[in-house]
């Protein structure tokens, strides 16, 4: 009984040592992806967006363009359009012309590009994770496991290790939704102008403005 007990005990430190170094390897591996895309004045993504909850019989998919310069983003698509500065967020809804004014840090579970690529997976469990469709294509996906409560409950982003990028995020949230957005097209250094990160009402007077700060 006693040598059982051993051998279990022994297997489980194995485990757990295994189970740390991967942790490590894939925080290495994300900081160096970070470290990457950050290093450019900018970065623009064509991504494809789908959202998913199959107990509400949810599939909803569509196209779009993402930007990313430092703390600043800028997401375009059909219905919409979301800019941040860094501080303060602009979400223009098209069909209603209406543009909701944020403060950037105003809820710290909000994951947006760029908390999640300079920072988020600090509060995070890192680890490897497998798929094996990623895998076929040469792409590695690290899990990112909230280390206290959170909106999400899980986060996968997949990387393209060979060019330090990354090409996927699926995030999964406590309510059973699953949004996936698959990043494609990448040109970095773009020329964007001064106040490109920036809404200018001026150019939209038709449309509502409703500042929530």
């Amino acid at each position: 009984m006693k040598r059982f007990t051993n051998v279990s005990l022994a297997i489980l430190l194995i485990i757990s040592s295994m189970t740390s170094y991967a942790q490590q390897d894939a925080s290495k591996l994300l900081e160096k992806v970070i470290a990457h895309m950050t290093s450019f004045n900018n970065i623009r993504f064509d991504f494809t967006y789908r959202m998913t909850n199959q107990r509400a019989g949810i599939d909803e998919s569509q196209a779009g363009i993402l930007y990313l310069n430092k703390e600043a983003y800028r997401v375009e698509m059909n219905d919409q359009q979301i800019i941040c500065d860094g501080k303060t967020v602009w979400t223009y809804l098209k069909d209603s012309k209406e543009v909701m004014v944020t403060d950037a840090s105003e809820d710290p579970d909000v994951i947006s590009p760029t908390t999640l690529l300079t920072g988020y997976h600090k509060e995070y469990l890192t680890n490897f994770a497998t798929d094996p469709a990623y895998e076929r294509q040469g792409l590695k996906i690290i899990e990112l496991r909230p280390s206290h409560n959170k909106n999400f409950s899980l986060v996968k982003v997949v990387i393209k290790e060979s060019e330090s990028m990354v090409t996927a995020l699926i995030i999964d949230d406590n309510g059973g939704n699953s949004f996936e957005y698959d990043l494609s097209k990448m040109k970095t250094n773009n020329d964007l102008a001064s106040d490109f990160f920036r809404f200018d009402a001026k150019r939209y007077p038709d449309v509502d403005v409703i500042d929530m700060r």
